[in-house]
């Protein structure tokens, strides 16, 4: 896929994450005096809008950006994310790269809204130039003492993330890469497996915000697999992550945090089994006389996939009685998507020829559907590209003439509505008939 021209990619220099672009110290010195910062032009003597604040204006990017957290799995606990909606840049509670990371999003997710682009008009991506350097300075400890691993790494791929949406492949794939090496350099995959909870501590509390620090780390973790595999499988690229995050992240998938929804462990569960049964399938497909272990993998994942969807359904129930937790809901609905695409998937195998199987296969695409039918065209803002793959997994013997189901139609037709609208809203969403998961 070819990089993007957006001049912002000029303006930050060539692709770099190891050496940050070079930093001027008067650059830093508008967040000393902000009311000297001004990014719009003064409002003409009775007009009937008054100027917005630079602090005002602050406050409502980072507002911008907290409202959709979950979709792009920035998790952090009550505290912190309070200390990001005050602003705070003292340190005390969050680093400060974290609060220029808001901002960053912010804009851009400011600028997509006005302007139905990722991309920028030159001269109008200043602001982010700013945010940006702030950034790279925060975390090549440049401008002060350098953040942990663990918000090093939620920076990381938070910026991946970024540079996607800006359709810079390549400059997203290396901050992907840094951010796992960060995890390997400092072993924080192996403290997720260290301290994991018994499950015997009292907490009445449910949240849907990591509960503590280990909570941070794990989720933090979780958020890179998962952004890893989905990267891998929407854009077709090579595998980015070392073998040893994929082989802790299953063992990591055995546990369960109580009184926690814990959403981006469970996404990305979702897509880690969705990716195993795409295998599983794949080697049927590709064996004339699969092997006994073969069969047994493919119960295995079965008894996982049901074991996970059971802690998903009460789960999403749940947190549909929260104020506020729309986006958090949309969410756990896309795992709920992926899990029964995979379920589909490893049902599909026998449907043609198996009536157990194709009822089971039938029932985990209708439970899609049904799913799929509740996002309105605004829910598509705070889904993921990754949703028309889940679509063409499960709908593949239909669309294939290997089964018939009375109402196929009715079915095809609700997520043709719904990818179209998808494709309207986000970025890298293909055609479910014509595109299919590897």
């Amino acid at each position: 896929m070819a990089i993007s021209q957006d001049p912002f990619l000029a303006d930050l220099g060539p692709s770099t994450v190891v050496e940050p672009y070079p930093l001027d110290k008067n650059e830093f010195d508008f967040y000393d005096n902000p009311d000297e910062m001004r990014t719009e032009a003064p409002v003409a003597s009775g007009s009937a809008h008054r100027v917005e604040s630079s602090e005002e204006k602050m406050l409502r990017l980072r507002n911008t950006f907290l409202l959709k957290r979950s979709q792009f799995g920035f998790a952090l606990p009550a505290h912190k994310l309070s200390a990001l909606i005050a602003g705070d840049l003292s340190g005390a509670i969050v680093h400060p790269v974290l609060v220029h990371l808001c901002h960053l999003w912010g804009y851009m997710l400011d600028y997509h809204e006005q302007n139905q682009t990722w991309t920028y008009a030159p001269g109008k991506n200043g602001d982010e130039v700013v945010q940006m350097r702030l950034i790279l300075g925060s975390l090549s400890g440049m401008l002060g003492l350098a953040p942990t691993p663990v918000t090093s790494l939620i920076t990381y791929i938070s910026m991946s993330i970024y540079f996607f949406h800006k359709n810079d492949v390549s400059r997203g794939q290396e901050f992907l890469t840094v951010a796992g090496d960060t995890v390997l350099k400092h072993d924080l995959d192996l403290a997720a497996l260290a301290n994991i909870p018994s499950g015997t501590e009292s907490n009445d509390t449910y949240s849907i915000v990591p509960l503590d620090e280990y909570g941070e780390l794990r989720s933090a973790f979780s958020h890179l697999i998962y952004t890893a595999l989905a990267v891998n499988v929407v854009l077709t690229t090579p595998p980015l992550l070392d073998a040893r995050l994929l082989d802790n992240f299953d063992l990591l998938m055995n546990t369960h945090v109580i009184n926690n929804a814990d959403i981006n462990f469970m996404r990305a569960k979702s897509v880690r089994l969705l990716t195993q049964s795409r295998q599983l399938t794949a080697a049927w497909n590709n064996s004339h006389s699969p092997s006994p272990s073969w069969f047994d993998q493919y119960w295995k994942l079965i008894e996982k996939l049901h074991a996970h969807l059971g802690v998903l359904n009460p789960t999403q129930l749940r947190i549909s009685f929260i104020p506020d937790a729309h986006v958090h809901g949309l969410v756990l609905k896309l795992a709920s998507t992926m899990a029964l695409a995979a379920s589909a998937d490893l049902h599909g195998i026998f449907a043609p020829s198996h009536v157990e199987s194709s009822r089971r296969y039938r029932d985990a695409v209708i439970e899609i559907v049904s799913i799929s039918s509740t996002f309105s065209v605004d829910d598509c803002q705070y889904l993921d590209p990754i949703l028309p793959l889940c679509w063409s997994v499960a709908t593949k013997r239909i669309l294939d003439s290997e089964v018939l189901y009375e109402n196929q139609e009715s079915i095809m037709s609700t997520i043709r509505a719904c990818n179209y609208n998808l494709q309207q809203a986000l970025p890298f969403v293909g055609d479910f008939e014509t595109s299919m998961m590897q």
